[in-house]
């Protein structure tokens, strides 16, 4: 019986070693064979993600040369003296051009929008593109904007050159880099339960547990306010794709919008 079984072994591994193809049968009942000593790595691949640009909108302005909401909500903004450029895309007139002022008030170009309490959603997500060619004073601006700088604000902003995802009255703050002048870079602002995540090109700059405040009704892009009537349009440069989600983008969503802009 011993014998037997040293043989039936002895068989096994002559078979095991022997084999060099491996069968995949498929649901089809079809069957692909593989010649495994080709094979140099073997993995998973990943299906590509992509996110349906209608699921969870609360309003997005493409910014094809005007303000209007393509979301269906009618939330479209108000255009004060910009101009149609060239998009993200690298197509012409699927941006808006912003010409900044460097006194205070309403002079520079700007977009006034409808305003939207974000303040009420657990979850939200903010995402544009923006091309900066320069701050007309050194303060900075705010790319898009929410609510009161001293009462309670929300927004991506470059201020004292650094980039800060403002929520309620602190912000998560990253060191304006020298690279994003006269170029396209996205960013998002994302919002899960007290928890505020900054994004840069798709990659996650840092994040911070913080509460939603809001301390007025104002809201534009290219504008913020302080002190309640107190506002500035200091930002030059162009603007893309806003989108503003009611949910918590994950990075690989973020990513894919990033991907299908261009």
């Amino acid at each position: 019986m011993q014998k037997v079984l040293c043989i039936l072994t002895l068989l096994l591994g002559v078979l095991i070693i022997q084999a060099t193809d491996l069968v995949i049968e498929k649901t089809d009942g079809t069957s692909i064979r593989i010649d495994i000593t080709q094979i140099k790595t073997m993995r998973y691949a990943q299906p590509e993600l992509t996110l349906n640009p209608d699921t969870h909108l609360l309003a997005y302005w493409p910014l094809d040369g005007d303000g209007k909401d393509e979301s269906g909500a009618g939330l479209h903004a108000t255009n004060s003296g910009t101009r149609p450029c060239m998009g993200v895309n690298g197509k012409e007139g699927s941006a808006l051009r912003f010409e900044g002022s460097k006194t205070n008030g309403d002079s520079g170009n700007h977009l006034v929008l409808p305003f939207i309490d974000l303040a009420k959603n657990k979850q939200f997500s903010i995402c544009l593109w923006v091309k900066e060619t320069r701050m007309e004073n050194g303060d900075g601006e705010g790319y898009i904007w929410f609510g009161d700088h001293f009462q309670g604000a929300l927004g991506i902003v470059h201020f004292y050159k650094n980039i800060e995802f403002l929520v309620g009255k602190t912000s998560l703050s990253v060191p304006f880099q020298a690279e994003f002048i006269d170029n396209w870079v996205h960013y998002a602002l994302v919002m899960d339960n007290n928890t505020v995540r900054g994004y840069i090109n798709g990659k996650e700059v840092g994040s911070k547990e913080q509460a939603l405040q809001l301390g007025s009704t104002n809201a534009a892009l290219g504008r913020h306010w302080w002190s309640k009537t107190n506002s500035s349009t200091r930002f030059t440069g162009c603007m893309d794709e806003v989108r503003i989600y009611s949910r918590a983008l994950s990075v690989d969503e973020i990513k894919s919008l990033i991907k299908a802009s261009k």
